[in-house]
């Protein structure tokens, strides 16, 4: 009878037991990421290697897509370029999500030649490829003594159609569109445009790329260039030791 009239006046009933409620998985992602279509790019057939500057390849193509998905915005420019983290949701990509979740560790701005090393680099991007059997490993030896991992790229890696798309921009036979621009732009960063062009063309392809990256919005090509930037202080023996 009491209950009937707790109902009838409009009184909800006790809450149960809490029951835990399993959060819905991510979707994987439908699109490849930048990061491996450079990667991919990257690896030069003769000698199964990527670049040697691969890794900074992979941390601008993981923050160009950060930017693209709205995760991360970008301010300042050349080695004062910072990104700060908008959006934590995940991409349902691998690398993307875990540099995503190693950047929101600092709430605030951060500087693009730190986290540049916060990132996956060019061997996780590796591992998963392998693993997915787009690349295959092997092994090289010299002078009958060294032994060295060699990468054997398959069909499954699409290549061809992404070297396709590189020669394309870089030899301006086409104007390319925002995603292989951004393409061109980070694989420019760590790898030399011979393996995609004739040697006598070299030249103009480095001139096209520059050409390219001006023609990116101002985020975009802010964060290519404090990634070239990082680059370049390594390559110099500077490091980075100022503060975030």
């Amino acid at each position: 009878m009491f209950e009937r009239l707790l109902k009838a006046i409009g009184v909800p009933d006790e809450p149960g037991p809490a029951r835990r409620v399993t959060p819905e998985p991510t979707p994987e992602r439908a699109t490849r990421s930048l990061a491996l279509e450079a990667l991919v790019a990257a690896i030069d057939p003769g000698s199964g290697k990527p670049g040697v500057n691969a890794d900074y390849t992979v941390a601008a193509a993981l923050l160009a897509d950060l930017v693209s998905e709205g995760r991360v915005v970008v301010s300042g420019e050349g080695r004062k370029t910072r990104i700060t983290v908008t959006d934590t949701s995940p991409l349902g990509d691998p690398e993307l999500d875990k540099a995503l979740s190693r950047l929101a560790i600092d709430s605030g701005e951060q500087k693009v030649s730190r986290t540049v090393w916060l990132l996956p680099g060019a061997e996780q991007v590796v591992e998963r490829l392998v693993g997915q059997g787009v690349l295959l490993e092997g092994s090289r030896t010299r002078l009958g003594v060294f032994t060295s991992r060699v990468l054997e790229i398959t069909p499954a890696a699409g290549r061809d159609e992404i070297v396709a798309r590189l020669r394309s921009a870089l030899l301006g036979e086409s104007v390319p569109d925002r995603r292989t621009a951004l393409l061109v732009s980070v694989v420019t960063i760590g790898v030399h445009l011979k393996l995609f062009v004739e040697k006598d063309r070299v030249d103009e392809a480095y001139r096209r790329a520059d050409e390219i990256l001006a023609g990116l919005g101002d985020a975009d090509r802010a964060l290519i260039l404090g990634v070239r930037a990082a680059r370049d202080r390594t390559d110099s023996g500077g490091g980075d030791s100022s503060g975030v």
